[in-house]
C-alpha cells in the first residue's frame, strides 16, 4: 500500500531520468573489462605470451585481494551517511582511475607484475563505483516503475558490454587493435560520469527507519552461509585455464560465437530465475541447483567437447538461479543490515582470491578437466552447511 502511495505522490515528470545512461553505461565498462579480464587475457596469456603459470598465479593474489574493497568501502559510507555527499566526485575520479589503470594494462601485458598490481588498481576503482551506483539505485528506485527502469538499464548495459567484446575480436585485425579498442570503448564513461553523475541524498522517510537488532544467536547461521558462498563460487577455480582449453579444441572465431551466446543464455537464466524464484523456497531451489550443476561440473570435462558445450549452455541458466537465490538468501539471513550482509559478501571475494590462482596455478600441472571436476567437487560440498542455514 505504501508504494502505491508514493506512486500517486511522486510526478512522472521528477523522476530522474539522467541516471538511466550512467547505470547503463557503468554496468557497460564494468561487463566489456569482466569479459576482457576472464575470457580473453587467459587466451593471449596461456596460448601467445605462454607465461610461468606460477607466476601469473602469484600476480592474480595481488590483483583479487583488491576485490576486498567494496565491503569495506560500503561499510565506510554506511558508518557515516554524510560521506554519501562526496560520492560524485569520488565516481569521477575513480572513472578516471578506471580508465587510466586499463589502458595501463594494456602496456604492460607482458610485465606479470606491474600487471597484476594494476588489474588490483583496477579492481578497486570499479568498486567504489559500483558501491556508488548501489546506493543511487536504492534512494532513486522510489516507485515500482523507477527499480524497473533502473533495472533495465542497467542489464541492457551487463549484456552489451559483455557481447561487444567477442563480437570486437571476430572483426579486430590483430590483439593489439583488439585492446585499444577496449579503452577507446571506456573513455566515454569519463564524460557520462562528469555530466550525468550526482551525489546521493538519503531520503528523509528512510532515517527513522530502525535497524533490527544483531542476535548473537545467528553467528552460526551467518558462518554456514558464508561458508555456502564461498563454496558457491568454485567456478572460480577453472575461471582463467577453461578458455585456453575450448579454443584448443574449435579456435578463437567459434569461441567468440559461443561466448556471445553463453552470454545471452546467461542473461536469460538470470531473468527467468528473477520472474519465478520469489514463488519456491529459495533455500530449496539452491539445494537442487547445486547437485544438478555439481554433477554437470564432475561428468561433463569427460565428454565429447561439443556435448560439454551444450552442457555449460545448460549451466549458465542454472547459475542465473544459483545467483538470484542465494543473494536472495543471503539478504534473508543478514536482516537487511549491511555488516552482516558485507561479511558475507566478503567470502565470495575470498573464494575469487584463493581460487582464481589456485586454478592458474593447477593448470600448469594438471588437465583443465580435472580442474573443472574439482570445482563439481567443491559445489557439492557446499549443499553441506546449506543444509544448516536457516532462512527466514
Amino acid at each position: 500500500m505504501q508504494v502505491k502511495n508514493i506512486e500517486q505522490q511522486i510526478p512522472e515528470e521528477t523522476i530522474p531520468r539522467k541516471n538511466s545512461i550512467l547505470y547503463f553505461y557503468i554496468y557497460f565498462v564494468a561487463q566489456l573489462i569482466f569479459v576482457f579480464v576472464n575470457s580473453y587475457l587467459p587466451i593471449y596469456y596461456f596460448k601467445y605470451l605462454a607465461v610461468d603459470k606460477t607466476q601469473l598465479a602469484f600476480v592474480q593474489v595481488i590483483s583479487y585481494s583488491a576485490l576486498f574493497a567494496k565491503p569495506l568501502i560500503s561499510l565506510y559510507f554506511d558508518r557515516d551517511e554524510s560521506r554519501l555527499s562526496k560520492t560524485r566526485q569520488l565516481m569521477i575520479l575513480s572513472a578516471i582511475g578506471i580508465f587510466g589503470s586499463f589502458l595501463s594494462i594494456i602496456l604492460s601485458l607482458e610485465i606479470l607484475l606491474l600487471f597484476g598490481i594494476l588489474l588490483g588498481v583496477n579492481f578497486a576503482f570499479t568498486a567504489i563505483i559500483d558501491v556508488s551506483v548501489d546506493k543511487m539505485l536504492v534512494e532513486t528506485s522510489i516507485t515500482e516503475k523507477q527499480k524497473s527502469r533502473n533495472t533495465l538499464f542497467l542489464q541492457m548495459g551487463s549484456v552489451l558490454g559483455a557481447i561487444i567484446v567477442p563480437g570486437l575480436y571476430m572483426v579486430v585485425p590483430s590483439w593489439s587493435v583488439f585492446f585499444v579498442s577496449g579503452a577507446v570503448l571506456v573513455f566515454p564513461l569519463i564524460f557520462i560520469m562528469y555530466f550525468k553523475s550526482e551525489s546521493v541524498e538519503r531520503n528523509p522517510s528512510e532515517e527513522t527507519e530502525q535497524k533490527p537488532a544483531f542476535e548473537p544467536n545467528s553467528v552460526r547461521n551467518i558462518a554456514l552461509l558464508c561458508g555456502v558462498a564461498f563454496l558457491l563460487y568454485a567456478d572460480q577455480i577453472y575461471q582463467w585455464p577453461l578458455e585456453p582449453f575450448v579454443v584448443s579444441f574449435i579456435g578463437e572465431d567459434l569461441f567468440s560465437l559461443l561466448l556471445i551466446g553463453f552470454i545471452l543464455i546467461n542473461g536469460l537464466g538470470i531473468l527467468i530465475a528473477g520472474m519465478i524464484s520469489h514463488n519456491y523456497d529459495k533455500k530449496k531451489l539452491l539445494l537442487y541447483n547445486i547437485i544438478i550443476v555439481g554433477m554437470m561440473l564432475i561428468f561433463a570435462p569427460f565428454v565429447n567437447i561439443w556435448v560439454f558445450l551444450g552442457l555449460y549452455a545448460v549451466l549458465q541458466i542454472l547459475a542465473g538461479f544459483l545467483i538470484v537465490n542465494l543473494i536472495s538468501l543471503m539478504i534473508d539471513v543478514s536482516k537487511k543490515q549491511v555488516l552482516i550482509f558485507q561479511i558475507i559478501a566478503a567470502f565470495i571475494a575470498l573464494a575469487k582470491l584463493v581460487l582464481v590462482p589456485i586454478g592458474t596455478f593447477l593448470s600448469g600441472i594438471i588437465d583443465t578437466q580435472w580442474i573443472i571436476f574439482i570445482a563439481g567437487v567443491l559445489f557439492l560440498f557446499s549443499v553441506i552447511p546449506l543444509m544448516g542455514v536457516h532462512a527466514e
